[in-house]
C-alpha cells in the first residue's frame, strides 16, 4: 500500500469534497478518485458514500479513519524517533508552515514562544498541498498558514483547534520606477497585455488570485510569463521588473520594500489571515507550551 493514500483518504474525509481534496493534494480530481479506489480495493471495503452532497464515509469508513490516522502518526513518529532519537523530548514540538512564512514570519514568532520554556522545533516546508495531509495525519504537532476568508479551510473543530495570530493583504506587487525600464499599466489592455508573474495552477495562491481577478472592478489583461509555486520566487522576478504578482505583505522585507511597490489600485487585493491550527486531543507537553504562548 502506498502510504500517501492514507493522507489522500483524510484529505478527503476532513474536506468532504473530491474536487477541494483533489487541489489540497495537487493532483488532478481523476487521479485522486483511482488513488481513493485503490485504497478501498486494498483494504477490501467501500470507505466513501459517493452518492451524498457533501461526500461521506461509510461506517467502515469512518472506523478506518480513526485507525488511518492513528497508524499514520505512529508511521511519522517512528521515522523521528529513528532518524533523531533525541527529538522525542517533551520540550520538542514540530510545526508546519509554508515557505514564505518561515522565512518571513518565523525567525520573529519563535522567540517569543520559545522565551523561558527552552523549546527546540523541527520544521516541515512545503505549500498548503503538502503541510494539510501531514498535520491532518499527526506528522507535526501544529500548523500555520495563510487563509483568505473567500477560501476558508475548516479542518474539524471537534478535533483541531485554530488562532489567528495575524491579519495581512494580500495585493499585487511591481517593480519600482527605474530610469530605462517600461512602466507597467496596471490592469493593462488588449494590446499591451501586462506581463504576470503567477503561481502554479492548482496552489492556493494560486486560487486566491482569481477569486481577486473575478471580483476585481474590471479586466486584467494580462500575459502569464513565469508561473512558479512558491512566493519567494515570485519576489526575485517582481523585483527583477519581469512583471506584477500577488504577494502576501509579509514576504516583502524592509529590503525588498526598497525595490518593489505595491499597486494601490482598489478592488485588487484581498484581506488574509495567518492562522496556526492545533490538535484538541494528545498534545505533547511542548505542543501545550507552544500553544499556550502563540495565543497569548
Amino acid at each position: 500500500m502506498d502510504t500517501g493514500w492514507l493522507q489522500d483518504f483524510m484529505v478527503l474525509a476532513d474536506t468532504g469534497n473530491f474536487t477541494r481534496a483533489a487541489q489540497l493534494r495537487n493532483i488532478s480530481q481523476a487521479a485522486f478518485s483511482r488513488r481513493i479506489m485503490a485504497l478501498e480495493s486494498w483494504v477490501g471495503a467501500t470507505l466513501v458514500d459517493r452518492g451524498t452532497y457533501p461526500t461521506t464515509l461509510t461506517p467502515e469508513g469512518v472506523r478506518f479513519r480513526k485507525e488511518a490516522s492513528d497508524l499514520h502518526g505512529r508511521l511519522l513518529e517512528l521515522r523521528s524517533a529513528v532518524s533523531a532519537p533525541e527529538e522525542s523530548d517533551q520540550s520538542h514540538v514540530r510545526i508546519a508552515m509554508p515557505h514564505i512564512l518561515s522565512m518571513s514570519r518565523f525567525p520573529q514568532w519563535w522567540p517569543h514562544w520559545s522565551a523561558e520554556n527552552r523549546l527546540s522545533t523541527a520544521l516541515t516546508i512545503g505549500n498548503i498541498s503538502e503541510i494539510v495531509p501531514v498535520f491532518l495525519s499527526g506528522g507535526v504537532d501544529v500548523m500555520i498558514c495563510h487563509q483568505g476568508d473567500q477560501l476558508p479551510m475548516v479542518p474539524d473543530p471537534q478535533i483541531f483547534e485554530h488562532h489567528v495570530i495575524e491579519t495581512e493583504k494580500f495585493q499585487p506587487y511591481v517593480a519600482c520606477p527605474v530610469q530605462g525600464r517600461p512602466n507597467l499599466a496596471f490592469p493593462g489592455s488588449e494590446k499591451a497585455p501586462v506581463p504576470l508573474i503567477s503561481y502554479s495552477r492548482g496552489t492556493y495562491f494560486a486560487r486566491l488570485v482569481d477569486i481577486v481577478q473575478e471580483q476585481a472592478p474590471e479586466k486584467l489583461w494580462g500575459r502569464h510569463d513565469i508561473d512558479a509555486s512558491m512566493s519567494g520566487v515570485l519576489l526575485n522576478c517582481i523585483a527583477a521588473g519581469l512583471g506584477v504578482g500577488w504577494l502576501p505583505e509579509s514576504a516583502v522585507s524592509p529590503i525588498f520594500a526598497k525595490v518593489i511597490t505595491p499597486i494601490a489600485a482598489p478592488g485588487w487585493s484581498m484581506n488574509l489571515r495567518v492562522v496556526a491550527y492545533a490538535h484538541r486531543r494528545n498534545r505533547t507537553l511542548g505542543a501545550e507550551l507552544l500553544w499556550e504562548r502563540l495565543t497569548q
